[in-house]
């Protein structure tokens, strides 16, 4: 409960999330981009694709895949890297867990990084 009061008055909402994950699907457009013979940096109505080609390429196989796997897939990576990175830093146990749970869902960068579908964490 102090954990979600904490993040309330941070501004990093719990209930309802509804993440946009915004970013992911410019990944998965410019994929499906790619697929089609067309020029990622240029789709009508939509962000633009702001990486370099080699990040196009790296999205096709999650084009392949259906839509809500790769939004939870993306949602679960990122939980798993904020776990994998806290664990190097010597977290061991429950309080591993603990840690992670409250930073994936309370931190506000790394809740936002997961409510836009970002790259952030895995970069770390």
């Amino acid at each position: 409960a102090a954990l979600f009061v904490a993040g309330k008055s941070w501004g990093a909402g719990l209930i309802p999330w509804k993440p946009r994950q915004a970013d992911l699907e410019v990944y998965l457009r410019a994929g499906r981009a790619l697929l089609s013979g067309a020029d990622p940096y240029h789709l009508p109505d939509s962000l633009p694709f702001l990486y370099p080609p080699f990040a196009a390429i790296l999205a096709v196989p999650m084009t392949w895949l259906p839509h809500g796997l790769v939004l939870a897939g993306w949602a679960i990576g990122i939980g798993l890297s904020t776990t994998a990175i806290l664990h190097r830093l010597g977290l061991t146990g429950w309080r591993l867990g603990l840690v992670s749970a409250a930073t994936v869902l309370v931190v506000e960068p790394v809740n936002q990084t997961t409510a836009f579908g970002q790259l952030g964490v895995f970069l770390v």
